[in-house]
């Protein structure tokens, strides 16, 4: 029995286990880390009190539940996609490198040295003429290990593949979805809250996978159409929940309407035209 694999695609599949079981249980195992009673997730309490009694917060549990029939549905589309991306050819993908390389090198620093966290993450002294606070908490992770390791996981899962159907135009569905979903938001609604991520410019690029997968559902499965649907319509109740990542799923998707990819329906190939040895193919004389 061969234990070790000895091709390169032999090794992605190998590598694909433990990075798809993280992408989909972590979100899971936070939720469910949230639940004691004197916890909060997002500012929110999990248990609400009544009298003398504490029940679940439902809206929350609803929340949670939306948030991961979306991680889902994109986990089985682009998996589809990748598959799909077979035929499409694309030198090094470098916007994803930049953006996953500067995340990784800031977000990285930023845990070991919390000045660099507090200069670059969303803060009121935006008001006050730090403006650069609009776009520099997509490069910092607030939240510690948790958080930086899977948005940096989600990055290099989604932006690749999205770089291969968008080109450069990634760096628009990237920063406009998680600057106008998530830092604008909060600037808006939240004037003096804290906190950064890059998550939910990771959810702005699902969302124009998402789009492409339906404009492409005709040459992928069947099935493909439903997992769409189930990926972008819990964005607008998590919207309407105030969920910054629904915001950025709907504007990633928006973006990537208006968008032109870089892949064609390339058209059936006609029938074979060629005649028999020797025979012309000049038209005929009139």
């Amino acid at each position: 029995m061969r234990l070790m694999p000895r091709s390169r695609q032999g090794w992605l599949r190998l590598l694909a286990f433990p990075f798809a079981a993280y992408l989909l249980i972590a979100p899971v195992a936070a939720f469910l880390g949230a639940l004691p009673a004197a916890s909060k997730l997002n500012g929110v309490p999990t248990y609400v009190v009544h009298g003398t009694e504490a029940h679940l917060n439902y809206g929350l549990m609803a929340v949670g539940l939306a948030g991961y029939v979306t991680i889902i549905s994109a986990f089985v589309c682009v998996i589809r996609l990748y598959r799909y991306a077979g035929r499409v050819t694309k030198p090094v993908p470098g916007v994803s490198i930049l953006i996953i390389g500067a995340t990784v090198l800031i977000s990285g620093l930023a845990l070991f040295f919390p000045q660099i966290l507090f200069a670059f993450w969303r803060s009121p002294a935006f008001w006050t003429g730090e403006w650069w606070r609009l776009v520099t908490p997509l490069f910092v992770q607030s939240e510690g290990w948790g958080q930086y390791v899977y948005n940096v996981l989600t990055a290099l899962f989604l932006l690749p593949l999205a770089e291969k159907f968008y080109g450069k135009r990634l760096s628009v569905l990237y920063f406009v979805s998680g600057i106008l979903g998530s830092e604008v938001f909060f600037y808006a609604f939240y004037p003096d809250t804290n906190g950064a991520g890059s998550s939910v410019a990771n959810y702005g690029v699902m969302g124009g996978l998402f789009v492409f997968a339906f404009r492409h559902r005709q040459e992928l499965s069947r099935s493909t159409v439903v997992f769409v649907i189930s990926g972008l319509c819990p964005s607008f109740f998590l919207s309407f929940r105030q969920d910054v990542h629904g915001n950025g799923m709907l504007l990633g998707a928006l973006l990537a309407c208006l968008m032109r990819s870089r892949v064609d329906t390339v058209p059936e190939a006609p029938p074979d035209m060629r005649g028999t040895m020797g025979t012309s193919l000049s038209p005929p004389a009139l």
